[in-house]
């Protein structure tokens, strides 16, 4: 079973890049990951960053993991609904969910956290939470280097 989720790694104000890295969610430019976790929160893998504008669900696509995961189990957050994976169901314009499908959302919930937790220990590296400032073209280079630095630690 693996846990995919994506998140940001700041990158500042750029003018080079326009609005292609500008994510109007977090207000702020930025390049998207995504981290696979296995159950334990144990840190799997790390894509190569994509364009901050785009939705979860259209860098998976991106930045190619999506036919990789077409054939394994992956449990992931209602932004990838369209996909192979397990997702909670999301909640209709002032609709409600019937006890069985809070219950079901809860328990997909409860084991999508140990992404979560991956992601917080990988974003522990300083660089990956405050803001990269240097060349955005050595970004995928250091992302590899982080994720091979977190993995040493972890004992992989």
């Amino acid at each position: 079973m693996v846990l995919v989720d994506g998140t940001d790694v700041p990158t500042g104000n750029r003018a080079v890049t326009g609005r292609a890295n500008y994510s109007g969610k977090r207000h702020r430019q930025g390049l998207n990951v995504h981290v696979a976790s296995d159950v334990n929160g144990n840190l799997l893998c790390v894509s190569d960053p994509t364009p901050g504008a785009r939705h979860d669900r259209a860098t998976i696509s991106l930045c190619g993991w999506e036919p990789i995961l077409d054939n394994a189990e992956w449990i992931a957050d209602p932004a990838y609904v369209g996909t192979t994976a397990v997702t909670p169901r999301k909640k209709f314009h002032h609709g409600q969910h019937d006890d069985n499908t809070r219950t079901a959302n809860r328990y997909i919930s409860s084991i999508r956290s140990a992404v979560e937790r991956c992601i917080a220990h990988w974003k522990n590296w300083k660089i990956l939470k405050t803001g990269y400032r240097g060349r955005l073209t050595e970004l995928p280079n250091l992302i590899r280097t982080v994720t091979r630095l977190e993995l040493y630690r972890l004992g992989w």
